[in-house]
This record gives structure tokens, sequence and C-alpha cells, in this order.
């Protein structure tokens, strides 16, 4: 259950913008943040320590000039992306312990997607893409997809196969499996994985978008690629 706290937290608008954008920029100082937003240094500095004190951003680094410190505020998520990522490789090769990455792909996901925005959490997926994109052979999108679906499924995320030529399907998603028909996907994170394999070997730009989940009543998920 999401802690009332943290839906406290993410109802205000100001705070989600500023989520958003500094999940983009990387790094941003308030300053920065009052002009993209236009609003004073002091409403941006008051919700920067909300975020901050809460565990959604933190101090990266200050700088200064003239003797005036400034501040550099970075998300949350790129500490754990980068601690996530730095034993990716050595998981990935040991097969025989796949069901590893499922564990730790599904904490990482748990813990952000129940505090940030989709968005930002999409942009975890396409990341992880993106990083994977190295152990999937081939150049067309058949075979990519192919040999995407024979990771998938030895890693442990799913029995996974392609359905035609512009469909992606797993059975026992290790994000969704059993869980109830909200009325809504839960794997949109998974389509930005797919999304960012697909782009990154074959060279073109693919959209693509979860069309069946558990979340929606169905017995696996389904992706359609574009």
């Amino acid at each position: 259950m999401i802690d009332d706290k943290y839906l406290k937290i993410l109802s205000d608008k100001t705070r989600l913008k500023i989520l958003k954008i500094i999940s983009e920029e990387g790094e941003i100082t308030n300053s920065k943040l009052a002009k993209m937003l236009k609003l004073s240094r002091a409403t941006i500095t008051h919700h920067l320590k909300i975020l901050e004190e809460n565990g959604f951003i933190y101090l990266k680094r200050v700088e200064e000039e003239r003797g005036i410190p400034t501040k550099y505020y970075a998300p949350t998520f790129e500490r754990v992306r980068e601690a996530y990522l730095k034993n990716l490789d050595e998981i990935i090769k040991n097969k025989k312990n796949g069901n590893k990455i499922a564990y730790k792909f599904l904490k990482y996901d748990l813990l952000y997607n129940r505090f940030l925005p989709e968005e930002i959490v999409n942009s975890i997926g396409y990341d992880f893409g993106v990083f994977i994109s190295k152990y999937i052979n081939g150049k067309g999108k058949k075979t990519v997809l192919e040999n995407l679906a024979e990771f998938w499924t030895e890693m442990g995320l799913g029995k996974a196969e392609v359905v035609d030529s512009n469909g992606f399907r797993v059975y026992e998603c290790y994000q969704c499996y059993g869980m109830p028909n909200i009325g809504k996907t839960f794997c949109t994170n998974d389509a930005k994985t797919i999304e960012a394999v697909l782009n990154k070997k074959t060279k073109k730009r693919f959209k693509v978008k979860e069309v069946a989940c558990w979340g929606l009543g169905d017995k696996y998920c389904e992706f359609e690629i574009k």
C-alpha cells in the first residue's frame, strides 16, 4: 500500500514538475528551476527541501562562484540506477542465477513505480533496454525480437515469444503475473525496454505499447510494436 505521506507529496503539481525536470536534466540548480517554472527561488527551495527530506532527490554537489554557493540537485533514482547497473553484467552472464535479475529489477521497479511519476519509471525501463541491448544479437527487427524473447525467458523475466512481426508476448510476467484486474497496465516500463532494444539494434525508431496485461484482466502481457 502506498504511504499517505508520499501521496500527499506527489499530489502537488509543482513538485511533480520539479521531479520531471530534474529527471530529464540529470542535475539542476534551484535558480534554473525557478526560471523554468517562473516561480520565486524561495518557493522552489521550499519544494526541493520537501523532496530531499523524503528521498526523492539529493544534493549532488555545491559550487561556489564569487563566494556564493550554488547547489545542484539530482534525482535519487540515479544513485539506485548506478548501483543496479554496476553488477548487472555479472548477473546476466551467470545465467544459472537468472532469477536474480528478475528479483532485482522487480525490487527496483517497486521502489520507484510507487513513488515517482510514470515518465520517470518509463525512463528507467528505456535505460535498462539500452543497457541489455549489447546482449541481444541481430540487426533486423524480427531477429532482434526473437533473440530478445530468448533473453527475456532465460533471465527469468517471464516466458516470452514473438507472436507476429508487430507483437511481443510474455507469459508469467515477473511484474504482473497473478495481479488483479485494475483497469490499467502494470508494465509500461517493459514496453520502453523493448522499444530501446529495437531502436538501439536496428538503428530505426519504434514505438512500443502494452496492449494486454494482468492489470487489464488478461493472462499474459502483450506489446504492440509500431
